[in-house]
This record gives structure tokens, C-alpha cells and sequence, in this order.
């Protein structure tokens, strides 16, 4: 029974995890113009500000249909600068533009908490079998 318990100590410690973090961003769409339909919004990261891969890679490259967006895959420690741009697909700009972005929103600086440390796992030193 003792073996059983300890295991169980052993695995409990070793389930243990650093808390996770998420960045929860939200903004407000651009005023109404004619001839635009926003289809959806482009949320952008960089580890720098104004980080040159602003407006290169999406973080959901499916885009984000509504006016709010989690990062889920932040790292404690970490900052990190977010912006975001609408994405028009069919836009009547008088020259036939399809599948237009708008300009950059303002950047957002996020300072991610260094995750709060746990126990370590506890290690067997010796074994007593009686």
C-alpha cells in the first residue's frame, strides 16, 4: 500500500504545471464605408516594436471574424506587440481592388508574467523493500 501512495505522490508532483498565460485582445471595426465589407481581421504579433513581420504572417491565417482575438500560445517572461488590420475581400475602390488590408491599428504591448514556479518533482533516492 505505502508503493501505491508514493507512486501516486510521484505522479501528482510530476502532473504539476507553470501557469498558462493568454493575451485576450479586443478593438472596435472602422467606421462604416460604402463599397467596404469587412470579411475579417488580420491580428498581428511581433516580439519588437513595430517588428518587421507585422503584416507577413497572421497569427490565425483563417482570420478573425469578430472584433476579438486570444493568443493562447504566449510564454511567461515574454513581451510581445500586437496590431491588427482589417481585411476587405471585395472592395469597390473604383480600380477593381479585390482582397484588400487596411492600415495597421495601434500597437498593443503585452508583458507576459514569468509563470508562478511550482514544486519540482521529488526524486527517489532509495528504496527499502522489507
Amino acid at each position: 500500500m505505502k508503493k501505491l501512495v508514493l507512486l501516486v505522490c510521484i505522479l501528482a508532483f510530476a502532473g504539476l504545471a507553470q501557469a498558462q498565460h493568454s493575451v485576450v485582445l479586443s478593438w472596435t471595426a472602422p467606421a462604416p464605408q460604402t463599397g467596404v465589407t469587412i470579411s475579417v481581421y488580420n491580428v498581428y504579433r511581433s516580439a519588437t516594436s513595430g517588428g518587421q513581420v507585422m503584416g507577413t504572417h497572421p497569427l490565425d491565417p483563417s482570420g478573425v471574424p469578430g472584433t476579438t482575438y486570444t493568443d493562447s500560445t504566449v510564454v511567461g517572461g515574454q513581451t510581445y506587440y500586437y496590431k491588427v488590420a482589417a481585411w476587405c475581400a471585395i472592395c469597390s475602390d473604383g480600380k477593381g481592388g479585390v482582397g484588400m488590408e487596411s492600415a495597421f491599428s495601434n500597437e498593443y504591448k503585452a508583458v507576459i508574467p514569468v509563470n508562478a514556479l511550482v514544486p519540482g518533482a521529488p526524486t527517489i533516492t532509495t528504496v527499502v523493500i522489507q
